[in-house]
């Protein structure tokens, strides 16, 4: 069931990329504010799955790390035109 449900969500995503290509190539990435939104969110999800780690209220504390997490992974693409080279 659960991987049904992470394939189907992986084939949309291939959707989306093939839909959007263009526009993704545009965008720049600020990548260690994208990795430690990443580094969050799997924390997240680690402490959603073994509840005992930091005591009975683990979940509440997740749950702020998760939300800390997706808005970092959120803002860390910079909008804007590329930079362009010299010889362009």
């Amino acid at each position: 069931m659960i991987l049904k449900i992470l394939l189907a969500i992986l084939v949309v995503l291939l959707m989306l990329m093939v839909v959007f290509r263009k526009k993704i190539r545009k965008i720049t990435i600020n990548k260690p504010l994208f990795i430690l939104g990443i580094l969050l969110a799997l924390t997240d999800a680690f402490l959603m799955w073994n509840g005992h780690v930091l005591g009975e209220n683990t979940t509440g504390i997740a749950s702020i790390i998760g939300i800390i997490g997706i808005g970092l992974i959120a803002t860390s693409s910079v909008s804007g035109k590329p930079k362009k080279t010299p010889n362009q």
